[in-house]
């Protein structure tokens, strides 16, 4: 009998991100689209608003004085993107006192239907609303908003590459039998904006990087939506000097039931486990600054806390999330 061949270079290959494209948001056998159970301790992974770090108490001092820098009067509108379980929405609503909630439109846009339930379950008693994407949320604040998310941008597909020592590849998948194979392709590196594939970055051999070119595409999609307020992202990376260091295989893996997943395992339970990047946050800011968005701060989440509730974090003591998670402020 002959043995199989196979020439990956003509055969279905898809990229990394296409893989988690599919992997996470296919209609119907997506992770966060029917997959997901829940965010918590009890549930598939846990994010440090799920994890009581006071981080809502920040937030909502952070929109206060940014809305009054802003001078806005009356009605004001702020947009969560990706509420998670609802357990960060409520503790920014709760710390803004009674007053402010009457005068403030809340937003939250989500896909996941099972987060979506979660969130009006523990919200109910609160007006909050739920547009179907960015585009109608920002329709209804007349442009005009402050917009926030904790892990959002992690949660996107990215692409995966690989520096040869003299080139880099980027890292496309096939499938065999019941596995997906890695198979490097020479990358056109015009065809890719991001800082990560800075020659002056002097990367060793065989050193895999990741670019979430998907969030920069949606970014930008209703970006030009927004005609004044601020964007407020937090979520674990670095900027691109310090990403990699140590990372030698990239950042790329995947949580099942609160496990790691790395290496060629992340490939596998397509559709049953989350997978994520480390955030490179010099990518966001380029990418920012390209659609008239200015970089106002970048700091960590404990600075940031530090800053908005130092007496909320003190009496809290967990630290390890608030010094490895960063916070970037972007304004328009």
């Amino acid at each position: 009998m002959c043995a199989r061949t196979l020439d990956p270079a003509n055969s279905q290959a898809i990229s990394v991100e296409t893989f988690m494209e599919r992997a996470l948001y296919e209609a119907g056998s997506g992770y966060y689209t029917s997959g997901l159970r829940s965010i918590g301790p009890r549930g598939d992974f846990s994010t440090s608003a799920s994890l009581g770090l006071g981080l809502g108490s920040s937030i909502s001092q952070w929109l206060l004085e940014s809305k009054q820098k802003l001078e806005w009067k009356g009605l004001w509108h702020v947009i969560e993107i990706g509420g998670g379980g609802g357990h960060l929405a409520l503790e920014v609503l709760k710390s803004m006192g009674w007053w402010e909630r009457r005068k403030v439109h809340y937003q939250i846009v989500e896909i996941s239907q099972t987060l979506k339930d979660q969130q009006q379950k523990l919200l109910k008693d609160y007006c909050v609303s739920w547009p179907g994407d960015m585009t109608q949320a920002l329709k209804r604040a007349n442009g005009r908003a402050l917009l926030f998310s904790n892990e959002l941008v992690d949660a996107f597909p990215c692409r995966l590459f690989e520096w040869s020592g003299d080139m880099w590849k980027e890292i496309f998948l096939y499938k065999l039998d019941e596995s997906w194979k890695e198979v490097p392709r020479p990358l056109d590196l015009d065809s890719l904006n991001s800082s990560v594939l800075d020659a002056q970055l002097d990367y060793p051999r065989g050193q895999r990087v990741e670019v979430h070119e998907s969030y920069g595409n949606w970014l930008k999609s209703w970006n030009h939506k927004l005609i004044q307020g601020k964007i407020l992202t937090i979520d674990y990376g670095d900027e691109v000097e310090h990403l990699y260091y140590r990372k030698p295989y990239g950042s790329l893996r995947g949580y099942f039931h609160h496990q790691l997943v790395e290496g060629s395992h992340i490939y596998l339970r397509m559709g049953k486990q989350d997978l994520t990047a480390d955030v490179n946050f010099t990518d966001l800011m380029d990418w920012g600054e390209s659609l008239e968005l200015n970089t106002e701060a970048f700091q960590t989440q404990l600075n940031f806390m530090n800053h908005y509730s130092p007496n909320v974090l003190s009496k809290d003591g967990s630290f390890e999330f608030a010094n490895a998670f960063k916070v970037l402020i972007q304004s328009k």
